[in-house]
């Protein structure tokens, strides 16, 4: 599968935490992708799940790093993390249900993807 696309400049401030922002979102089941790069070749991608209370922003500079080593990378914001809402059913959310959200991400993806859980991130990740 080839892509042609303009890979994000390189995020120099580590301290650029609106550097999220500007990258691409895409929908992902009850989940939020931020794409970092989207496929250039057939190389596995990445797809980085962050961990309690945390969201696809904090892998904003990992996503640019890879970007521009030419992987294809995303990261996940699961139900209630991240930028997503958490509405009145949040507290009876699984780690069956996020790894379900693991899913999803992998499914809009379509491709071969090594998936990297951090801390709570890595449970719904091994699902």
């Amino acid at each position: 599968m080839s892509t042609a696309q303009t890979l994000p400049s390189p995020i120099t401030d580590p301290l650029d935490f609106g550097a999220a922002d500007r990258l691409p979102v895409r929908d992902a089941g009850r989940g939020r992708l931020l794409i970092g790069a989207d496929p250039l070749d057939d190389r596995p991608g990445l797809l980085f799940v962050p961990g309690a209370y945390h969201g696809a922003w904090s892998y904003a500079h990992y996503l640019g790093y890879f970007a521009q080593a030419g992987l294809a990378c995303a990261a996940l914001d699961m139900r209630g993390h991240g930028a997503l809402p958490q509405d009145a059913a949040f507290a009876r959310v699984t780690i069956v249900d996020l790894g379900q959200d693991v899913v999803s991400a992998l499914d809009a993806l379509d491709r071969p993807t090594v998936v990297v859980g951090h801390s709570m991130g890595a449970l719904p990740a091994l699902l």
